[in-house]
């Protein structure tokens, strides 16, 4: 699940990414798009709760409760618009028939620069926050 992909970012596990990146790549490009697209929507969710519109949120209780814990423990705004950009350019490689075990285990390489060393793109550039 997504949830468990960002959990893996966050704990640094490369094996276990590297077992996900094995999983996703089996998916099909249209489960792949579809997740990715999740993805996206989730954190974007995440982004209001983070702006304090939380009663915008469109999620089940469950999932809102996971999204609320990741917007107050782990994520902050620059963040997650950092791992929106990257999923979003992850969806056009998947249409433009990118490998998806390269392109997977990139963005999770992505996300645990990300999350846990909150590094942020900036441009071609990194930067530390």
């Amino acid at each position: 699940t997504f949830t468990a992909w960002l959990r893996m970012g966050f704990g640094n596990k490369v094996p276990d990414l590297i077992d996900f990146t094995d999983e996703a790549a089996k998916w099909g490009r249209e489960n792949q798009k579809n997740f990715l697209k999740y993805g996206v929507n989730y954190l974007r969710e995440c982004c209001l709760i983070l702006s304090g519109a939380e009663d915008l949120v469109k999620l089940p209780p469950l999932t809102l409760d996971t999204a609320k814990k990741l917007s107050t423990h782990v994520l902050n705004l620059p963040m997650a618009e950092a791992i929106i950009g990257e999923l979003e350019k992850a969806h056009y490689h998947i249409e433009r028939n990118a490998n998806p075990k390269i392109l997977f285990l990139d963005v999770s390489l992505q996300l645990v620069k990300i999350i846990k060393f909150k590094t942020l793109p900036a441009g071609t550039q990194y930067i530390y926050n």
